[in-house]
């Protein structure tokens, strides 16, 4: 016997190896995600899995599939968080390729605390005069 093993474990080794088909540059990903205004960083995901890994690194938050491109962010906050997403994807489409890019907010970076605008905001809700009591 050579030791390869039967054929149908050679299937089942085959299906069980880490394979990545990486063809694009995750550096350039995460440098064209991290590049826009909205982002403050990138994520790894609920489970901390997302991420292409590199010899002797990972860079987190990219992570390239067969189908598609995903990429998954810590946004600021911002008004409208479709539009985050919008322009994280046009940032990336020109390095991913022929890949579609999904974009993926896993978390919101909340703004400074800011007390005088808090308190602004307060007493704007507060009762003026007599007719608020």
């Amino acid at each position: 016997m050579s030791g390869l093993g039967t054929p149908a474990t050679r299937r089942s080794q085959q299906n069980h190896e880490f394979s990545s088909p990486v063809s694009i540059d995750a550096d350039v990903v995460a440098v064209a995600a991290r590049s826009c205004s909205s982002v403050a960083g990138l994520s790894s995901g609920p489970f901390g899995d997302v991420a292409t890994y590199l010899p002797n690194r990972r860079i987190i938050g990219v992570r390239e599939t067969a189908d598609h491109l995903e990429v998954r962010i810590v946004a600021n906050w911002v008004p409208s968080l479709s539009q985050v997403g919008e322009q994280v994807r046009a940032a990336v489409r020109p390095v991913a390729g022929t890949l579609p890019v999904d974009v993926f907010i896993d978390d919101i970076e909340s703004p400074t605390y800011m007390p005088e605008a808090v308190g602004a905001r307060e007493s704007a809700r507060r009762p003026q005069g007599k007719e608020g009591l």
